[in-house]
């Protein structure tokens, strides 16, 4: 491993503050299996889920949700199934 990725993974953060979004126009909350996994998988990694939403395939429900993520500085990434 280099200096250079020695050096970022040190200082990197060691958990994040996720939302997990499934674009579905089909599946409920209840019955989302890969948002359910990514969930459990990131949690059992020690990263914070900070919203899990459930969206239809529909850009125009999508944009400003993404837009709305972006503006906060709390959360790192957005994980879509």
């Amino acid at each position: 491993m280099s200096d250079a990725v020695a050096q970022h993974r040190s200082s990197a953060s060691k958990s994040l503050n996720l939302v997990v979004m499934t674009v579905s126009d089909t599946r409920t909350l209840e019955d989302d299996r890969s948002g359910a996994r990514i969930l459990e998988l990131a949690e059992r990694a020690g990263h914070r889920i900070v919203e899990r939403h459930l969206v239809r395939d529909e850009p125009d429900q999508m944009r400003p949700l993404f837009q709305g993520f972006a503006a906060r500085p709390e959360i790192d990434a957005v994980l879509v199934t």
